[in-house]
């Protein structure tokens, strides 16, 4: 039996409050701090490792170190995963992120000293994600 394939990538910031959904400013700002995010994130993967696999279904956790212990709106959360996922498709580790292809999983934790994201990618034996 062959081992799954695993990838761990650190942001040293939060998701752009650009990509939250009550953002009202202008769609370059928002399209220039996706940007940054996707590149960063193909960066990282390409420091870790020369080539991966491509994976067709996969797992993957993002984990947010949140500066202080303010409620934090799930939706909002989400909204910010999108630069993260379209970089790790662009860095070639997910085939695609919609949801046939990947399983998503939000979690944060409390980091006053240290706002971080942390994405894990896990390959799946699971043939599908969605019927």
């Amino acid at each position: 039996m062959s081992q799954l394939f695993s990838l761990t990538i650190r942001l040293p910031y939060l998701p752009p409050r650009e990509f939250s959904g009550n953002f009202r400013g202008h769609w370059t700002a928002r399209y220039q701090a996706g940007e940054k995010v996707k590149n960063d994130v193909i960066a990282l993967v390409r420091e870790q490792t020369a080539k991966s696999p491509c994976l067709k279904r996969a797992v993957v956790k993002i984990d947010w170190g949140l500066p202080d212990r303010r409620r934090r709106d799930r939706d909002n959360l989400l909204a910010a995963t999108k630069p993260m996922l379209d970089g790790l498709v662009a860095a070639n580790v997910i085939e695609d992120d919609s949801v046939r292809h990947i399983n998503l999983r939000l979690s944060w934790f409390t980091s006053p000293r240290n706002p971080v994201c942390r994405i894990t990618v896990r390959e799946s034996r699971v043939e599908t994600f969605l019927a």
